[in-house]
């Protein structure tokens, strides 16, 4: 059954189902919307559409069948269906416009398995979070799951070979996915929480887990990995007093001084005073000047050669510096060729640290806030104070992979930038 132009059922709050199994081809636009009440929407010999299809807004509908639906000359939107369980565009291979596939938060499987050519961009989101798997994803199409404690989309996509705008495939709380035409790039996103990433088995994946404890993996071509860090400056300054009270020697130059006894001569004391003198002006940190705060220390009576006001320390006058990572995240399959791994990894592999320099004169110089530790076979790069021994910001662990991070930047596998998920490669 043909129909001549358009095919509207909307805002129907009686009907029950839309059941039109005969309908074949529609030359102007379908739109069954706003039918609150419908339990299923049935349009399973539906194959053309001139215009757009509007499917949407069907709240209690519990499976959308557009099985054999393969032409649509404009938009298709099957959207804001929240009681779908299923979403069956599994033969939709041309629109010539964007598909929406969007808010249907009950569905576990959404078929767009032979969509080869769209116009327009490509959306899909799910009512899933915590974990995108894409790994079944690639040139010539594939699955994308999005796994939640309490639900599981499986969706599947065709090859894309000639899509205008983007993909896109999202999760409830944030993750993302995002690629363009043929499927030879996956760019993906995490959120401010703990994510499972793990991107395709063969297509190039760029993977920013964002903030959160993240676990992320990759395939047998070459992947990137990119963290951000932010290493400022404090605009407060701090003016804090050092104490010297407890210091029983300093070397300066060759030679190291001791504090002298109680019972020492005044002369000795003298000798002490003035390498803490020295001591104190020699301290890198010290970069407002010694002010010094005196106290009076007096001999035993029995040896009362006078008085003498000794240094008790000096003030340490800086601005602090503050760091900020991007958590401590895990990858499970990083390989480079220039590397020795045991991780069945693949591929050239890179890492890119936004925010930090390889400029040794920049604050955010690598060298001052990153260092390695190798155990069990796995690397872990710490961001911190390494002058300092400072506390742990954001780490880094490459499993299976026995490195440090110096030879990681010598060899060019990491890089420094401030670039996106979109726009950097190895």
């Amino acid at each position: 059954m043909t129909a001549g132009g358009d095919v509207s059922i909307t805002d129907n709050t009686h009907l029950l189902t839309v059941d039109l199994p005969n309908l074949t081809t529609v030359n102007g636009n379908l739109d069954i919307s706003d039918s609150t009440s419908a339990t299923s929407v049935n349009l399973g010999s539906l194959s053309t559409v001139g215009g757009n299809v509007d499917v949407s807004g069907d709240p209690s509908a519990t499976s959308v069948n557009l099985g054999s639906l393969s032409t649509v000359g404009g938009n298709v939107d099957v959207s804001g269906d929240p009681s779908a369980t299923s979403v069956n565009l599994g033969s939709l291979s041309t629109v010539t416009g964007n598909v929406d596939v969007s808010d249907d938060t009950s569905a576990t499987t959404i078929d767009l398995g032979s969509l080869s050519t769209a116009t327009g961009d490509v959306t899909v989101t799910s009512g899933a979070d915590a974990t995108l798997d894409a790994s079944a994803l690639g040139p010539g199409g594939g699955t994308v799951k999005l796994i939640g404690d309490n639900l599981t989309t499986s969706i599947t996509l065709g090859s894309l070979d000639h899509l205008g705008g983007t993909l896109t495939v999202s999760s409830a709380d944030g993750v993302t996915l995002t690629s363009h035409a043929g499927l030879t790039e996956l760019d993906i996103a995490g959120t401010a929480h703990d994510d499972v990433l793990i991107g395709s088995a063969t297509a190039a994946n760029v993977i920013n887990a964002g903030a959160g404890n993240d676990m992320m993996s990759g395939g047998a071509a070459d992947d990137s990995f990119v963290f951000d860090f932010s290493v400022t400056r404090n605009t407060e300054f701090h003016h804090d007093f050092v104490s010297l009270a407890n210091i029983t020697s300093v070397a300066i130059g060759g030679s190291i001084y001791f504090k002298p006894a109680p019972i020492a001569s005044i002369t000795a004391w003298k000798v002490w005073d003035n390498a803490l003198t020295t001591y104190a002006n020699s301290q890198a940190d010290n970069t407002g000047g010694d002010q010094f705060t005196a106290f009076t220390n007096s001999n035993p009576v029995a040896k009362n050669e006078g008085t003498i006001k000794l240094i008790d320390g000096y003030f340490h006058d800086y601005y602090a510096t503050v760091l900020a990572g991007s958590g401590f995240d895990t990858i499970t399959n990083f390989a480079n060729h220039a590397l020795s791994s045991t991780n069945s990894g693949g591929g050239n592999d890179g890492l890119l640290f936004n925010g930090l320099s390889g400029d040794q004169a920049a604050l955010n110089y690598w060298g001052n806030w990153l260092s390695s530790t190798t155990a069990n076979g796995n690397t872990t790069i710490d961001f911190h104070d390494v002058a300092h021994n400072g506390a742990d910001i954001a780490s880094i662990t490459l499993t299976g992979v026995t490195t440090d991070v110096a030879t990681l930047v010598h060899d060019g596998i990491v890089k420094f930038g401030t670039s996106t998920v979109s726009d950097w490669h190895v």
